[in-house]
């Protein structure tokens, strides 16, 4: 056991001297944009720690070290020195730009990667899961998708599943679906949802995976010709979604359940515009921050987040 606390302290040490912050350039770039440490430092970081930064190259957390360098406005890399950003750095880059729906960002950085030459297989699943998204939702090319999708399911079958081997599983359903496959389609879906039931959600983050798999199941679903499916789909991420103040993909989910009550006759409601509406609002507060665990959502969105709770309970 104490080899084991040993080397756990070992590899945290290790992980700790990954990122080397050229705290000279995060100077330069404060001192060009005219800002002063605590310009920059606010509802970031303490001003103390951007003092750290610059002048003894302190090394905060990955989140902090993003938002430092959006807000100075240049790459991740402009503020680190050589090779330092790893694997998992360019993952959460790329997992973001996928949330935010901004395909070319994420794909900038998919180019530059093959996923085969990444030694560690869970982030090999990862980065295939991330292409097969990409080509899924941002360049709709169905048979790239349903390829990294099975490169990610592939060293599952000799493992138990996790939460990778939901979404890659129900981004095949989906990509099949939308060729007009949809046995294949309905095949993955079922194994989706079978999938889903055997895994214990306990992390805020695994959230995200919920709602896609609402999402993408519902709308897997309507092409299916199973709108009641969808539409239960839609107000149980809906509610999800509402009940923990989140704001990914709840605009997708509105418009799916305003699509859906169309498709089995409903007459749109006041409410139901209502909805149609705030789903607009709460997209275009969606991009404007990070969709992370734990990331501070600004007041429009909050707002939005509220109202949507009225509107939701209305119905």
């Amino acid at each position: 056991m104490s080899d084991k606390k040993d080397g756990t302290k070992k590899d945290s040490k290790k992980s700790e001297k990954v990122i080397n912050v050229r705290g000279e350039r995060v100077r330069e770039l404060r001192r060009q944009r005219g800002m002063s440490q605590s310009v920059l430092a606010k509802g970031i970081c303490t001003q103390a720690t951007i003092s750290l930064i610059e002048k003894k190259n302190k090394v905060p957390s990955l989140n902090t070290l993003v938002k430092i360098a959006r807000r100075l406005d240049v790459a991740l890399e402009d503020i680190v020195q050589g090779d330092s950003i790893t694997t998992q750095h360019k993952l959460s880059q790329i997992e973001e730009y996928l949330k935010q729906r901004n395909y070319d960002a994420a794909f900038s950085i998919l180019s530059q990667n093959d996923p085969e030459q990444i030694k560690d297989l869970e982030a090999r699943r990862q980065f295939g899961y991330l292409y097969g998204l990409g080509e899924l939702l941002g360049h709709a090319d169905y048979d790239e998708a349903i390829y990294y999708f099975n490169r990610v399911l592939a060293p599952a079958q000799q493992g138990p599943h996790n939460s990778l081997t939901v979404l890659a599983t129900i981004g095949l359903a989906l990509a099949y679906a939308r060729q007009g496959k949809l046995d294949r389609a309905r095949i993955y879906l079922r194994e989706a949802r079978n999938f889903v039931d055997e895994l214990t959600f306990t992390k805020p983050r695994q959230l995200d995976v919920q709602l896609t798999m609402r999402l993408q199941g519902g709308q897997c679903a309507l092409l299916l010709g199973n709108p009641e499916e969808d539409l239960h789909d839609a107000e149980s991420g809906i509610a999800q979604a509402v009940g923990q103040g989140r704001l990914y993909l709840l605009d997708e989910l509105y418009d799916m359940r305003a699509q859906c009550l169309q498709k089995l006759g409903s007459d749109p409601s006041a409410d139901e515009e209502n909805a149609r509406v705030l789903a607009r609002i709460i997209n275009l507060a969606a991009h404007t921050v990070v969709l992370e665990a734990n990331a501070e959502v600004p007041a429009a969105a909050e707002e939005a987040v509220s109202e949507s709770k009225n509107v939701a309970s209305a119905q």
